[in-house]
């Protein structure tokens, strides 16, 4: 969309962001999330209202630059300088959306577990770079979705690992990103709420979206989060390592068990006459050895153990349909 000028007919499907102010010939339910604008978290219906003789923020027959198409989908052209003549300026309205005061601690806290935090954004680069300062969060590089797109799958793949944040990214972008950061052999995750988010989780290695995210986003997502707290994806990642770890505990400890009774009994079977070991004293055998291992899942695990993945540098094998 690099190149539209005002005249140029533009095609909206859900998920797109609108490239331009347009002016719609055609529409087919369309719905368009203009939050960005309004601060309003309902979908906005669209149809091809006539324009004149409306104020500005009620303009059903418009498509307007940085909303996101929710539903439906729509033909429209982008607004010359002839139509945006006879406007009075009213003012300017800006809104803050602060962070929360403890996202810095919980992104620390996931970065000391070795968890990288990546943020994808359709939002301008400078502001999502500021927001990772007032976080606290050290922003390595800006890479925008232009910029992507002059890059092939081997200079992105590249690209991933010294670029903190993506900026001025479609949904189709996300999804690449994802996907090719895939093929380098990390397991991705990929926290999202919105319509245009639900392709790049169904992607991903852990789709994650929150309970107010959209119905699209969570019917996607593997996990939906009941709280909307990074430290909650903390809080998990710990308590998967420390199950990880008991339960190959448990598993070794069995298998252990399990492959000296069977190879004393048949080693001993060759010598003698007789069954070793009845039938009933090897499940009783199992039954007391089983029981002592009850306390497993309550076991502790050593902060190192927890402080890293524990396959990690594990070549992974990624699925072919995984690449799109």
């Amino acid at each position: 969309m690099t190149d539209l000028v005002p005249g140029d007919v533009v095609s909206l499907r859900v998920g797109a962001l609108v490239p331009a102010d347009l002016r719609l010939l055609e529409v087919d339910e369309l719905e368009c999330d203009e939050g960005v604008l309004t601060g309003e978290s309902m979908p906005v219906a669209k149809s091809v209202a006539p324009v004149a003789g409306r104020q500005p923020q009620d303009q059903p027959g418009c498509a307007f630059m940085g909303t996101i198409v929710h539903q439906g989908s729509a033909l429209g052209v982008a607004l010359t300088a002839a139509d945006e003549q006879g406007l009075t300026l009213e003012g300017f309205l800006t809104f803050a959306d602060r962070p929360k005061v403890d996202a810095g601690a919980s992104i620390a806290k996931l970065e000391r577990l070795g968890v990288q935090v990546k943020i994808i954004t359709g939002d301008n680069g400078r502001v999502a770079a500021t927001v990772c300062s007032q976080i606290g969060v050290d922003c390595e590089g800006v890479l925008t979705g232009a910029e992507i797109e002059s890059l092939d799958d081997d200079q992105l793949a590249a690209a991933i690992g010294t670029t903190t944040v993506f900026a001025r990214i479609s949904p189709d972008q996300k999804s690449r990103i994802i996907k090719v950061a895939r093929r380098t052999g990390k397991d991705v995750a990929l926290l999202g709420d919105g319509v245009n988010d639900a392709v790049a989780l169904h992607h991903a290695d852990v789709g994650i979206s929150v309970d107010s995210g959209t119905d699209v986003a969570k019917e996607a997502a593997d996990v939906v989060l009941l709280d909307k707290d990074l430290g909650v994806l903390a809080e998990g990642v710990i308590e998967g390592r420390r199950i990880f770890a008991n339960t190959m505990k448990y598993v070794l400890m069995a298998t252990s068990s399990n492959f000296g009774n069977m190879f004393s009994a048949a080693g001993a079977s060759v010598f003698l006459s007789f069954l070793p070991m009845l039938p009933a004293q090897i499940l009783l055998n199992n039954l007391l050895y089983n029981t002592g291992q009850l306390v497993i899942p309550t076991d502790q695990v050593d902060p190192e153990a927890l402080a890293r993945p524990a396959a990690a540098g594990r070549p992974r094998h990624v699925p072919p349909d995984a690449m799109g």
